[in-house]
């Protein structure tokens, strides 16, 4: 089965349908998306986790940048979730961005829940991103939620949250009530949301007279909905028993002078800064409510402010002196992701994706979601590792290259051959695809890390990779061999450093015939000569006689006094570690190779 071709079919023929017929787009979209995720995970049993990110590459080439990994990834998630509850998502005809931001929730209630609510209220995505934000769903008891999910008929107290989410746009210190109701009325429609559906203002200081004596109700609310008059009181301490008798009495005034008899009893909330069960539970009239409040300070735009100045001040620092201009970056670009991280356990993860929004109408698209992500990556690695990024003098570009690997020592490694190689970050990708770190022994790794002397045998990587551009099927060394020529100052690479190309077929003479050694090279580091031997079988032990000859031929007729010992490679398709356990000749290596 092709997979490719289907999903690519699938996209195109959803473009279509899309253009005829745009009515139905969003059927359409959640359709196509949802059998996309099913063929992306019957393709990924088959070949792995990796044939999305190959499958999305094609697409950017096919059908342009719009189905990225992310993007695939996501369509897998959809069908993920939804064939396993087996719940059709078509039915509720919200669009594909909605639904992009319900798949993080990682409970199938919770996002029956948003989805029901985006279908009663008809919520945009900006809408429900704040709902989830603001953690509704758990603020809710349990039989709310299930009466919600179920479509059930719900009373009023069901859709109260607790506690109540007030906004605090000026981060005002709160002392008195006067200032929490200031806070509430400053942003009253996010307010009456927060109490669930019906809700409306009257009032507030609302003026009764109780005997000789005027009292004034915080808020005096109505809700359409359920019929009724609501007493909100405003408590900035714990739940006392006098709150209870106040609210009771302020109730009653309103049943007497204002309800109608078609109108239900008043309802009764207080929104205190600390409930106390105890006291609600000797509270006789089930018709007062505790519920607390907690304020929700906008630090955020603090944050953002910092990141935007961090982020212009790098941009002109770069232009009166550009020789910093890596330096400047990391700087910024960690400085960022600190301030990203801080945002994040105060606003959830859902802050980066204001920010960028922010951000691409300030300062323009470079600073998109996936950049500030990777920034925030970049500070959470090297400030775990308390390590400085910015001494290496590296660009921004090698370290966007390093921040997908999940190994620090393995960053390390790379960092240190980039420093000394002086790679370009497409060198760097190179070596991090063709997995050079794996290759290394631990003994080697440790070494380079510490950036300690290294001994020749430590650089030669296992498997060497030797590439075969045109898939030539191997079945003799001459074959094999013609490939690393080929390719040689790639296989010279794979060896390690210093490795030079002496000779192919190098011709020596042993008694009265003739014999020649596959590759021989001379490495100028260490200086000594390398011969090299290739099998296309499993090593023998006849292999290990051939190479010490021609090791000791090259000690003996080639080798000056000043040079160090001959050393002999032999590169096979698979070792035998109990051969190289009893060879004597510490100077000999067996290593396999591998044709990519």
């Amino acid at each position: 089965m092709n997979y490719y071709n289907e999903i690519k079919n699938e996209l195109i023929n959803n473009e279509i349908t899309k253009k005829v017929k745009d009515y139905s787009k969003n059927r359409s979209d959640l359709t196509t998306y949802y059998n996309v995720g099913r063929l992306l995970s019957e393709a990924g049993k088959h070949y792995g986790e990796g044939i999305i990110k190959e499958y999305s590459r094609r697409l950017a080439s096919d059908l342009g940048k719009k189905y990225n990994e992310r993007t695939l990834r996501r369509m897998r998630q959809f069908y993920y979730i939804f064939s396993k509850e087996n719940w059709s998502p078509v039915a509720t005809n919200l669009s594909w961005s909605h639904y992009s931001e319900l798949l993080s929730l990682n409970d199938f209630n919770k996002i029956l829940y948003y989805i029901q609510i985006c279908v009663t209220h008809n919520l945009s995505k900006r809408q429900l991103r704040e709902r989830i934000k603001n953690k509704e769903y758990e603020r809710l008891d349990d039989v709310a939620k299930e009466k919600l999910i179920a479509n059930k008929e719900t009373s009023i107290v069901d859709l109260i949250k607790n506690p109540i989410v007030i906004k605090n746009n000026n981060n005002r210190e709160i002392i008195s009530e006067k200032v929490l109701q200031k806070l509430i009325l400053e942003n009253l429609p996010s307010f009456l949301d927060e109490l669930g559906e019906g809700f409306t203002f009257v009032k507030n200081e609302y003026k009764i007279k109780i005997g000789n004596s005027y009292n004034y109700i915080d808020l005096l609310l109505y809700n359409i909905k359920f019929n009724c008059f609501v007493v909100v009181e405003l408590k900035v301490t714990e739940l006392k028993k006098e709150h209870i008798g106040q609210i009771e009495i302020y109730m009653n005034y309103i049943d007497k002078t204002l309800r109608k008899v078609t109108q239900d009893k008043t309802i009764g909330i207080i929104i205190c800064k600390k409930d106390n069960k105890f006291i609600m539970e000797y509270c006789s009239d089930s018709r007062i409510l505790s519920k607390e409040y907690k304020l929700i300070q906008e630090i955020y735009m603090n944050y953002y402010k910092e990141i935007k100045n961090e982020l212009i001040n790098n941009e002109i620092t770069k232009k009166v002196k550009d020789y910093s201009k890596n330096r400047s970056d990391l700087t910024t670009y960690y400085n960022v992701g600190r301030l990203l991280s801080e945002a994040g356990k105060h606003y959830g993860e859902g802050i980066i994706k204001e920010y960028s929004r922010r951000l691409a109408s300030d300062l323009g698209k470079k600073y998109n979601e996936r950049t500030l992500r990777r920034m925030r990556q970049f500070y959470y690695i090297f400030s775990k590792e308390n390590w400085s990024p910015v001494a290496t003098n590296l660009s921004w570009s090698h370290y966007s290259e390093l921040l997908s690997l999940n190994d620090f020592n393995k960053i390390l490694y790379y960092i240190q051959i980039c420093v000394t190689h002086n790679l370009s970050k497409r060198q760097l990708r190179e070596r991090i695809k063709n997995k050079e770190y794996e290759r290394l022994d631990d003994v080697a790794k440790e070494k380079l890390i510490a950036n300690k002397e290294t001994s020749i045998v430590d650089l030669i990587k296992n498997p060497i990779v030797i590439k075969n551009n045109n898939n030539r099927e191997i079945i003799s060394e001459k074959v094999l061999q013609k490939l690393i020529l080929e390719n040689l100052p790639s296989f010279l690479d794979e060896l390690g450093e210093g490795f030079t190309f002496v000779k192919n077929e190098y011709k020596i003479k042993i008694g009265n015939s003739y014999n020649y050694i596959d590759l021989l090279l001379y490495n100028i580091k260490f200086n000594c000569y390398v011969v090299v031997e290739l099998k296309v079988t499993e090593l023998k032990k006849e292999h290990i006689g051939q190479i010490e000859v021609y090791m000791n031929y090259i000690d003996k007729n080639l080798r000056k006094v000043t040079q160090d010992k001959t050393i002999g490679i032999i590169i096979c398709k698979k070792d035998n570690k109990f051969i190289m356990e009893y060879c004597s000749d510490s100077r000999i290596l067996s290593k396999e190779y591998k044709l990519v």
